[in-house]
């Protein structure tokens, strides 16, 4: 008899701790009118583990519910339901570290950065397991020293643009060079960084001189060929000519120039820079 008495006692004693469950998801899912919802596995082990009373219990499956709403939101897009409901949430449970780095994610994605490097500053140091949060804090901070350095940088260059516009031009051209490059129309205008303006006179040189050739009279046969092509050219093709050679004289003239006048403003720019020191 005493065996049997021992395992009807075990047997109880098993009972009492499954009865005490089933009865906690009792209260939630049919007493408390959300056996509908789907709950996460950290409402449950709540559940399962919560010595507490059935309002507790309420108010932590509410939480919950709110909490994945607020999830949801900011899945869509809509970050100021998102806000909404987060902070209804942090109304319920204003320790939860999830909850709270959740709320601090909003304030990053809406450019607030000192605002939620505070957040996740509190959230590690009150929770030091949270190491998504210190990871965050990192990541944030950076972005704010990035920020202040541009905003700095930009101001300096707005209140003293004469230090940043040698940072923006081309070193001091030599003419000679410029002029030499000119061989090859537009080469030296390139040299003195007018890049835009070399191509286009490339082109109007290579241009005209294809089409000059194009033009031409054929002097094949002839006893007297200088005599016939002068002769025979068109006036099409005389104006491609000499619409060739301007073009390649100007090149290399105002290349030379532009080197020159650089050499000049760097001087000007040296002095002024000097004055001021």
């Amino acid at each position: 008899m005493a065996p049997n008495e021992g395992a009807s006692n075990e047997g109880f004693d098993c009972s009492g701790c499954v009865f005490g469950i089933i009865d906690r998801f009792f209260l939630v899912f049919y007493t408390s009118g959300f056996r509908d919802r789907d709950y996460s596995p950290r409402f449950l082990l709540f559940v399962m583990k919560a010595h507490m009373n059935p309002d507790e219990i309420r108010k932590h499956a509410e939480f919950e519910r709110i909490f994945r709403a607020a999830h949801v939101s900011r899945t869509r897009g809509n970050y100021e339901e998102a806000e909404h409901l987060i902070r209804q949430a942090l109304s319920l449970r204003p320790n939860d570290s999830e909850a709270r780095e959740f709320a601090a994610d909003l304030l990053a994605a809406r450019g607030e950065l000192e605002e939620a490097a505070e957040e996740y500053k509190s959230i590690f140091e009150s929770d030091p397991s949270r190491t998504s949060a210190e990871e965050k804090f990192a990541k944030v901070t950076i972005q704010i020293a990035e920020a202040r350095r541009q905003r700095e940088l930009l101001k300096l260059m707005v209140e003293q643009p004469e230090a940043f516009r040698s940072t923006f031009e081309l070193p001091p051209r030599s003419p000679f060079v410029a002029a030499l490059f000119s061989g090859v129309p537009g080469l030296g205008h390139i040299y003195c960084g007018k890049t835009i303006k070399g191509i286009a006179l490339f082109l109007t040189v290579s241009i005209s001189w294809l089409l000059f050739f194009a033009l031409r009279p054929s002097v094949g046969g002839a006893i007297d060929p200088i005599t016939r092509f002068v002769q025979d050219l068109d006036t099409s093709a005389v104006i491609f000519l000499c619409l060739a050679v301007f073009t390649h004289v100007y090149a290399f003239v105002d290349a030379a120039v532009t080197a020159e006048q650089s050499r000049k403003d760097a001087k000007n720019l040296a002095e002024s820079s000097s004055k001021k020191a």
